[in-house]
């Protein structure tokens, strides 16, 4: 086993010594040597400063042990790069250092050796760089890796048709909610739904609720491009798979499956505030900060707020939303990191409109202004959505990793509105009324758990790589709505915005109580069975199906009941 980072003792029979490795591994990003990072090593000795800077800048030491014997190292302090804070520590000491990207070697210098009339012989240490999925500060469009099926590959090792949508095509495109990021995602279609609950399709195929995971986990998101709609700020990528992807996400349309992944903490610290200015009084404000909170950085935090005040090209509507997300990673050993977050995030839309302007009965379009709105001022749609969420990932020898992850999620919308309808007379300029007043009020209640182990082995002259894993999921809902007739006429060409009083809420006339529960294991396999060939393997099976918990509550007759319990978990193959 390689030494520690955080502790140097000489090896007996080592002929050389690593200093950093196992935590450059670890890291999720690597400084290189040229860029400047802040630098605290207290005065001690040459192999403990050295095993502390390795820590600290990221990078992989590699020397041997009597070289550093007896030496000590002074104080350096400051914003450095690695070369500049290697010549401080190795001032005097007769040993020097060569850089190699974010590997240095170091080695007597020339002068010492000719006194000592011996030189060693260099050493030199190669290793493939962990791949990593984070798209942040990539500058890219593109990941060279996906984690959409709990196994780390890259988008030509995956058998699907896949994309993703990086961080910066969100923040170059000014792609805000998650409706936007999946209709600039290729092969996604948007459905417009009346009541404000939009749907995609991919192959024709409609992407439910069931379709969607955040970190990995399923079912714990509803209607998150309508009703409760996901603000972008939190996330670092979304991967979007096309085609049935029945072994990632259980029972699901065969449309393909969406992995919403968050950002998590970075390792230096950063504060970031970004502010935009629309048309139509389109305000929105982002602050993005964190780091370290420790000197050893162990513990990392970091926070996102965002705040949206916009007005729209017709009249009275008036949207506000914020949000707030934060996140701590904690390692709880050198190969464990706890996870820990919150998010919550509220819409509010004053004016709310669900329909566009009617059309004259023979069809032609209605000569108004495109500001023209036809809603009542009392018309509102409030959604809000609150997230906690855990995860765990231990890392053993090799690529090995376990992880478990955990998602609570509750939301609520209120809605009321008047509906319009009806063409208008084009001789008369009549005909459209109000066809209803619509009242809603939803509340869903989820929670998600996956628990997984990945890796890779050698064996018969290849690298096979092998996930399994178990997820649970449960949803409740409950979805109550009403409605009143009102047959006010309208004037399209001079509307009123009040010509109808804010009404009271009527009893429900419909009423959903409905939960979904999921239980099951999968595995699934990438053997190598050739240079070029690789054969892929996975199944999943159902656990358990649960009878519906709870008894009906009494409900007056005139109201129509619809309660179920649903319970299926679709297999998947290879």
């Amino acid at each position: 086993m390689s030494p520690t980072p955080f502790a140097l003792a000489p090896l007996a029979l080592a002929a050389f010594l690593v200093l950093g490795a196992p935590y450059a591994a670890n890291a999720q990003s690597t400084s290189s040597a040229g860029t400047p990072v802040e630098i605290s090593i207290t005065a001690q000795p040459l192999a403990q400063a050295l095993t502390e800077l390795a820590r600290q800048a990221r990078i992989t030491l590699v020397t041997a042990p009597a070289l550093l014997a007896g030496k000590t190292a002074p104080a350096v302090t400051g914003r450095l790069t690695t070369r500049q804070a290697l010549e401080r520590l190795l001032a005097g000491s007769g040993l020097s250092a060569d850089i190699d990207g974010t590997a240095v070697t170091i080695r007597r210098t020339a002068q010492a050796a000719s006194d000592d009339h011996a030189t060693l012989p260099a050493v030199t240490v190669s290793a493939q760089v962990e791949r990593s999925a984070m798209t942040e500060l990539t500058g890219s469009y593109t990941s060279p890796v996906l984690t959409i099926g709990k196994m780390t590959q890259s988008i030509r090792e995956t058998p699907q048709s896949v994309s993703v949508v990086t961080r910066q095509q969100m923040d170059d495109k000014n792609l805000t909610s998650l409706d936007q990021v999946l209709a600039q995602s290729t092969g996604v279609t948007r459905s417009q739904r009346n009541f404000g609950d939009h749907k995609f399709t991919i192959r024709g195929f409609a992407v439910d609720n069931d379709n969607y995971m955040i970190d990995g986990v399923s079912g714990t998101l509803y209607s998150s491009t309508g009703w409760l709609p996901l603000d972008t700020a939190i996330l670092d990528r979304v991967e979007v798979l096309r085609g049935a992807g029945g072994l990632i996400v259980g029972a699901s349309d065969p449309s393909g499956a969406v992995n919403l992944v968050r950002k998590r903490p970075r390792t230096e610290r950063h504060f970031d505030v970004t502010a935009s200015v629309g048309s139509w009084s389109n305000y929105r404000t982002d602050i993005d900060t964190g780091g370290p909170l420790n000197a050893e950085g162990t513990i990392r935090a970091r926070m996102v707020a965002a705040y949206e005040d916009r007005k729209y090209f017709y009249d009275v509507t008036h949207s506000r939303q914020p949000l707030f997300y934060g996140v701590i990673d904690a390692d709880l050993g050198r190969d464990t990191t706890l996870t820990l977050g919150v998010r919550h995030q509220l819409k509010t839309a004053d004016g709310f409109w669900l329909f566009g302007l009617p059309r004259y009965s023979d069809g032609g379009a209605l000569d108004v202004s495109r500001s023209t709105s036809l809603v009542q001022d009392w018309n509102r749609q409030r959604a809000t959505v609150n997230e906690a969420f855990a995860e765990v990932e231990h890392r053993f020898d090799g690529d090995w990793r376990a992880k478990v992850s955990y998602n609570h999620t509750e939301g609520e919308l209120d809605q009321r509105v008047a509906i319009p309808r009806g063409a208008v007379d084009r001789a008369m300029g009549t005909g459209t009324r109000f066809y209803s007043l619509y009242f809603k009020d939803l509340k869903v209640v989820s929670d998600g758990i996956d628990a997984n182990v990945t890796g890779s082995f050698a064996a018969f002259g290849g690298t096979h790589q092998i996930l399994v894993g178990a997820n649970a999921s449960s949803q409740r809902v409950k979805n109550n709505s009403a409605s009143l007739d009102d047959g006010t006429a309208i004037n399209v060409f001079n509307p009123n915005h009040v010509a109808i009083p804010d009404p009271m809420r009527p009893a429900w006339s419909s009423e959903e109580d409905s939960r979904d529960r999921r239980y099951g294991i999968y595995a699934s396999a990438r053997l190598q069975l050739a240079e070029p060939l690789h054969m892929l393997l996975g199944a999943r099976l159902r656990l358990a199906r649960l009878p519906r918990v709870g008894a009906p509550e009494r409900q007056p007759a005139a109201r129509r009941q619809s309660r179920s319990s649903a319970h299926a978990l679709r297999g998947g193959g290879v």
